[in-house]
């Protein structure tokens, strides 16, 4: 198939008004917007030590500041801005007219991405008390092979040779991956 080429042109900003207020949007995040707002919200939500909803709340207003930031000629850092007034004034919901569909997208990479890092935080924790626990079993069987003296360490190490010995000849590994590698290549 041949490929076109086509032009693309950056979208000019919106003015919008509320009230006798007006202000400028881009309407639409770019990928390095994106990536800023989604950093604002995690970093707010998990490096903070509070209860889960004020985590969640904090979350939710650093990202609002951060879209209004990034994406409005609006100065958020004046001493005269308070976003709990913009949002009940009407700004953020304009702002959402606007870039509803992109921010909907936007919470639902939020979602996902939170949900694969709790995910990855769970599995590291179960690893890590997995890992703890043989660790102490090891010690607890070092610790008991410590106190035993030389004889019975050499009777210890001449059954456990024979046990081996005996599981290899009852269920030989080289002929069990041999036979794995067999079915694996009939099933291809």
């Amino acid at each position: 198939m041949e490929k076109k080429k086509i032009e693309l042109k950056l979208v000019n900003p919106i003015t919008l008004h509320v009230g006798e207020i007006s202000f400028k949007i881009q309407p639409y995040f770019t990928f390095e917007q994106e990536i800023k707002i989604i950093n604002v919200y995690l970093s707010t939500f998990f490096d903070n030590e509070d209860e889960i909803y004020r985590k969640y709340l904090l979350a939710e207003k650093a990202m609002i500041l951060a879209i209004i930031d990034e994406i409005t000629d609006i100065d958020i850092e004046s001493e005269d801005f308070d976003l709990d007034l913009f949002i009940a004034n009407g700004f953020w919901n304009k702002i959402l007219e606007v870039i509803g569909e992109k921010y909907k997208k936007l919470l639902d990479d939020i979602k996902n991405i939170v949900q694969i890092i709790n995910f990855e935080k769970k599995l590291q924790l179960s690893i890590s008390s997995n890992l703890n626990a043989v660790f102490a079993n090891i010690n607890k069987i070092l610790e008991k092979l410590s106190q035993l003296d030389e004889d019975k360490l050499e009777k210890l190490l001449i059954e456990f040779n024979s046990s081996i010995r005996e599981l290899n000849e009852k269920y030989p590994f080289n002929d069990m991956k041999k036979t794995r590698n067999k079915k694996m290549l009939k099933d291809e």
